[in-house]
């Protein structure tokens, strides 16, 4: 039997900040595949967000079908949120904020490219602040 120590919270005590919320954007033709999606999302500790717009400047990552218009943010200057295609559409499309699931109905395949694409956004986070510094 393991046995913890009871833990009293000191009401003087400062609050600790909240952590910053990330948020991912789904866009799937398929609301179970959308589903799924948003729960593994969730159990990163990511807001998952099921819309067919592009992303806006709150998103950290936008999880999304090949399509005219996903290739458009890509081509866009800027910061983009990082994105994971649903389907391998060709060369035109890689990139290092972009990621592709060759086959989206494989549980697996989706785990190991969603949480690849989650360390490249802990590694920018990274970058980022040491660069704040």
């Amino acid at each position: 039997t393991m046995v913890f120590p009871a833990a009293v919270r000191d009401e003087l005590a400062p609050e600790a900040p909240a952590p910053a919320t990330r948020r991912a954007l789904v866009t799937s033709s398929d609301p179970r595949r959308t589903a799924v999606i948003a729960a593994l999302l969730e159990t990163y500790g990511l807001e998952a967000i099921s819309s067919d717009r592009a992303p806006d400047a709150s998103t950290h990552l936008w999880v999304t079908e090949p399509g005219p218009a996903v290739l458009e943010y890509l081509q866009c200057p800027g910061p983009h949120a990082r994105v994971v295609l649903l389907g391998a559409p060709g060369p035109a499309w890689s990139g290092p904020a972009c990621e592709t699931v060759h086959d989206p109905g494989t549980f697996s395949e989706l785990h190991t490219t969603l949480a690849r694409a989650l360390k490249g956004l802990h590694h920018e986070a990274a970058l980022h602040t040491s660069a704040l510094r």
